[in-house]
């Protein structure tokens, strides 16, 4: 699996064993088949009892609070971007009232926003991205980690309209406490968690919207770039702060900050009732 430090373009955190690497699906574990061959989903209670030793998954795909004994390590960040797939033509040059599947809530909002008058159409919840049996024909946008093959059979979307939820295509390493010590000697790449701390600091501060960010190192500084959609995709709040690295989570509530003081705060309650949840599907 290839992670390239945040920013410098340059590897980060360390190889992995030669354990088995799952992706997360929702409360479950699937294996996407272009990487690793097929495979029956595994739930995620097998990490947590051990039988399933380690994963390597994007960290917006973690569940939170409901499984907090789970141990996390940042490990490296992935290709960010989103690939259009199985469309005859880019995606601004589709045809009025084409559908497009959307895996989740930001891409749905992302498509409401940039495409009007394209139709986005929530994707299954229990369909696993990478697996070709599953997507059909219908044109449809998706993370391009940890799937890369895919950059050649579509067209890349633009990353600074595009961009990732708090988390997507950040590598973390996530494992029981009783399996810990097969990763030993996996540690933490600072940068990487840096990163994901700015970025959770924004996601955290607006359960009520779509929030978008993406920060960057850059030397000391870390750079910040957060949007903040309605559902409905007619509103849109964006702003940009930087600050010092070794407070990621400071300078992650300082744009939250500015972004509500922008008027994030009245972009109104996600549609819950449409689709799967926000976070995209890796």
């Amino acid at each position: 699996m290839d992670l390239t430090g945040p920013g410098e373009g340059e590897l980060s955190g360390r190889m992995l064993p030669p354990l088995p690497l799952h992706f997360i699906q929702g409360d479950e574990l699937a294996r996407p088949s272009r990487l690793y061959g097929g495979g029956a989903p595994v739930p995620l209670d097998s990490v947590l009892d051990g039988t399933v030793a380690g994963v390597i998954t994007s960290a917006c795909r973690l569940p939170g609070d409901r499984y907090g004994d789970l141990v996390e390590r940042p490990v490296g960040v992935g290709d960010r971007r989103d690939v259009l797939l199985h469309a005859e033509r880019p995606l601004g040059r589709l045809e009025p009232g084409t559908e497009v599947r959307s895996p989740d809530l930001r891409t749905t909002a992302l498509l409401r926003t940039y495409h009007p008058g394209l139709e986005a159409v929530p994707a299954g919840s229990g369909e696993v991205l990478g697996d070709p049996s599953a997507t059909g024909t219908r044109p449809r946008v998706q993370p391009l980690w940890p799937d890369p093959g895919v950059e050649s059979d579509g067209e890349l979307l633009e990353p600074e309209s595009w961009l990732p939820a708090p988390g997507q295509g950040i590598g973390v390493l996530v494992c029981a406490p009783r399996s810990a010590h097969h990763f030993g000697g996996v540690g933490v790449d600072p940068a990487t968690d840096a990163v994901l701390q700015a970025e959770r600091a924004v996601g955290d501060a607006f359960p009520f919207a779509v929030p978008l960010v993406r920060a960057q190192l850059f030397g000391d500084w870390l750079s910040i770039h957060g949007v903040v959609l309605a559902a409905s995709g007619d509103r849109m709040v964006r702003a940009r702060v930087r600050g010092h690295r070794e407070d990621p989570v400071g300078v992650g509530s300082r744009l939250a900050e500015v972004l509500m003081a922008r008027g994030a705060a009245l972009l109104g309650p996600r549609e819950r009732t449409e689709g799967p949840s926000s976070a995209p599907a890796l």
